[in-house]
């Protein structure tokens, strides 16, 4: 590998160590503020690919190896997190309608069979 491929290879393997480990806390606001870095490793590690190879077949196989397996457990730590986020946006949801005393949305003139209700409205985790 030429010192470049080596160099994007590292500093992704860093940062997905750093978003697993984000991840693994269920940080999910530490691991969504990597995804610019993230995208930028991995254009960078695309980038060099194109550039000769001379080195150690050893050597890039061990950081292959490290790679994918970095990414195969980012990927699984991903779709955790959003499991994760689906089963508590929706126990939110189910627990509205019980907290605002709805019965059952409009009458078929149109009336709001529920007029104390909360109003619509949208979660976000950003801040």
């Amino acid at each position: 590998m030429t010192r470049t491929v080596i160099d994007a290879a590292d500093q992704l393997s860093e940062l997905l160590e750093r978003e697993n480990a984000a991840l693994e806390r269920m940080d999910i606001t530490a691991a969504t503020a990597m995804l610019a870095d993230k995208q930028q490793a991995i254009a960078a590690l695309v980038a060099s690919q194109c550039e000769p190879v001379a080195d150690d077949e050893a050597d890039r196989r061990a950081r292959t190896q490290r790679l994918g397996a970095l990414a195969a457990a980012n990927r699984q730590l991903l779709e955790r997190a959003i499991i994760v986020q689906d089963r508590v946006l929706g126990m939110i949801a189910s627990a509205l309608p019980q907290a605002t005393g709805r019965d059952g949305g409009y009458s078929a003139g149109g009336r709001n069979l529920a007029p104390h209700a909360l109003p619509p409205m949208a979660l976000s985790a950003q801040a």
